[in-house]
């Protein structure tokens, strides 16, 4: 597979994903919701961050220890969070989900707890692979994944404070951005 130096792949990922949430926020602000291209720029910018991982982790299967109990532990966050990522997903509708309308705030269901639950949920999953070759740069890809994700959360943020306004701010102020405390 592609492979070439982390930083070198993180320069290009983050260079990427600026440029993204760069044009996302233009569609936002000219059209209410994003365009075929920002769409499909947000798709490619997260395939650059799963291809990354090669520049990240080890990534050879026969490398990976499946009688320690850390595989068990690895494979059960997967499961878990890409099932939980579906859910989320599951709670918008197609077009909510990728920006291109908006039918309303979502506020129940995993929406109670974080106001990104697919995002959180697809970060256990990542958590998950990275733990089939756990070293420091694995750390760092998940690292990389988390800046990307809080770019795309900040710039929906400014979106929907436009769109719900009032509504928004406390749904803000009852339900943390990722987990833990509200802010």
């Amino acid at each position: 597979m592609f492979r070439t130096h982390p930083l070198l792949a993180a320069v290009v990922v983050i260079g990427f994903a600026l440029f993204t949430f760069w044009r996302v926020r233009v569609d936002y602000a000219a059209r209410g919701k994003l365009t075929y291209l920002s769409t499909v720029l947000q798709f490619v910018m997260f395939a650059l961050h799963g291809v990354a991982s090669y520049s990240f982790l080890d990534s050879r299967l026969s490398e990976v220890k499946t009688a320690r109990p850390l595989f068990a532990f690895a494979v059960a966050l997967m499961v878990v969070g890409l099932l939980a990522t579906f859910a989320g997903m599951g709670r918008l509708r197609w077009g909510d989900t990728v920006g291109r309308s908006v039918t309303g705030l979502r506020t129940s269901g995993p929406y109670r707890f974080t106001r990104n639950p697919q995002l959180v949920a697809y970060f256990v999953f990542l958590a998950g692979y990275a733990l089939f070759w756990p070293s420091w740069l694995g750390l760092a890809w998940l690292g990389l994944y988390g800046l990307i994700a809080h770019l795309m959360v900040r710039t929906e943020e400014d979106h929907l404070r436009r769109v719900f306004g009032r509504e928004y701010e406390d749904y803000c102020r009852r339900t943390p951005r990722y987990l833990g405390a509200p802010r």
